[in-house]
């Protein structure tokens, strides 16, 4: 799908336009590898968040059709922005994007989402602080349009605050992530060596999750990971995740334990263990066991999830939020059924996202950015005024984007 002209213009503009923002030091060390596909929309519109700042862009497009050719042309006369549009699958290009990263840091986007370069700098910091540590985690929230478009919905991100796993050993280092797994090692700021050995060496297996858990392992075998306080990723509803459009059901564990996949298994475990071994994390007798112990880790702590999830659903949810669920589907659904198809997909993209904050048992109101703090989604201290801004910013990108999409 062609992005509208208006949306075309939209994107030129801001590209035209020189970067006015106060940079944040250290971002021209960083690029933001953002892989898409079949989003040219949202590829425009990180090119519009983008063009503001510092950190080169290398965006990664496997889409069958590029972007206009006049935005094309634009990032070219852009040094810190790179397209590439590539239709080839996503393990193709996140190879083909460690020969063309040239900074000292790389940090994995959603051509949906946002990072914050105030976080991001923070991450960076703690990284030229403590050279033995390979990554940077910051905080997240979740975000949706309004129904009015007049501002961001705002919810709880993942349950990062205050994380470290810097033990000097790398087989507690790596239990310890996997026995508690949050996914915390994907959307950090990476040095580019780490991330040329992490996401760079992915392959794609037959369950979309043993690509994300290759990653991890091979991370926490490369070194240690702290969070920083500061926001710096924001998790958008506004798309289903992919292994939704895919119906990509198969789990790590299931994968795991199928004889069907038993050369698969194999080859995963190997490829594990030559990472540990050339990292210098264990030799090669030891390497092998390490990585298995910490996928049985990982899959015993699996199965507990599935088995508290299971036992929490069959416990009604709070009134509270079912009211409140209750009461933005209907709204949102009759919402649907009156607008044009452009609106409709906002308002479902809307009422999925509620719908996946019930199931996760968060709290499903969604908050403005004056009141993060109020409702208990930031520390006292944390909206600072470039926080504040920085927000702000993210806020007028997402509603210009829906205005002249």
């Amino acid at each position: 799908m062609r992005p509208s002209r208006r949306l075309e213009r939209w994107c030129l503009e801001r590209l035209w336009q020189e970067p006015t923002v106060v940079e944040h030091p250290g971002l021209d060390r960083l690029t933001v590898v953002i892989p898409s596909f079949g989003r040219p929309e949202f590829v425009l519109r990180q090119l519009v968040y983008w063009s503001d700042t510092a950190s080169h862009l290398l965006l990664l497009d496997g889409s069958p059709e590029p972007i206009p050719e006049s935005v094309q042309e634009a990032v070219g006369a852009r040094t810190e922005l790179d397209y590439v549009h590539r239709p080839v699958g996503l393990h193709e290009r996140l190879h083909e994007a460690c020969d063309l990263i040239g900074t000292e840091y790389t940090v994995l986007g959603g051509d949906d989402e946002f990072l914050l370069p105030q976080g991001l700098t923070g991450a960076i910091d703690v990284l030229d602080r403590e050279q033995t540590h390979v990554a940077c985690m910051g905080q997240s929230l979740s975000f949706v349009p309004s129904l009015d478009g007049r501002h961001l919905g705002l919810s709880p991100g993942y349950p990062h605050r205050g994380f470290v796993n810097t033990d000097p050993d790398a087989r507690q280092r790596l239990l310890f992530a996997m026995a508690r797994y949050d996914a915390i090692t994907c959307y950090a700021v990476t040095r580019t060596d780490t991330w040329r050995v992490t996401w760079g060496e992915a392959l794609d297996w037959s369950s979309v999750y043993a690509t994300e858990i290759q990653h991890a392992i091979s991370s926490w075998l490369s070194g240690g990971l702290i969070a920083v306080d500061e926001i710096y990723w924001l998790r958008s509803g506004e798309n289903p995740a992919v292994r939704d459009v895919t119906e990509q059901r198969l789990t790590f564990t299931d994968w795991w334990t199928d004889p069907v996949y038993a050369s698969e298994v194999s080859r995963f475990e190997g490829l594990l263990a030559d990472h540990a071994v050339a990292v210098g994390a264990a030799d090669l007798n030891s390497a092998p066991r390490i990585v298995s112990e910490a996928i049985e880790v990982f899959t015993a702590f699996k199965e507990a999830d599935r088995k508290a999830k299971e036992s929490r659903g069959a416990v009604p949810a709070p009134t509270q939020n079912l009211f409140r669920y209750h009461r933005i589907a209907k709204v949102a659904w009759n919402l649907v059924n009156h607008h044009m198809p452009p609106v409709g997909i906002c308002l479902r993209r809307i009422r999925r996202q509620v719908r996946r904050l019930l199931q996760r048992g968060r709290d499903t109101s969604l908050v403005r950015i004056d009141s993060l703090v109020d409702d208990g989604l930031l520390p006292t201290d944390s909206l600072t005024e470039g926080f504040y801004a920085e927000m702000k910013g993210v806020e007028r990108i997402v509603l210009d984007f829906y205005r002249v999409r």
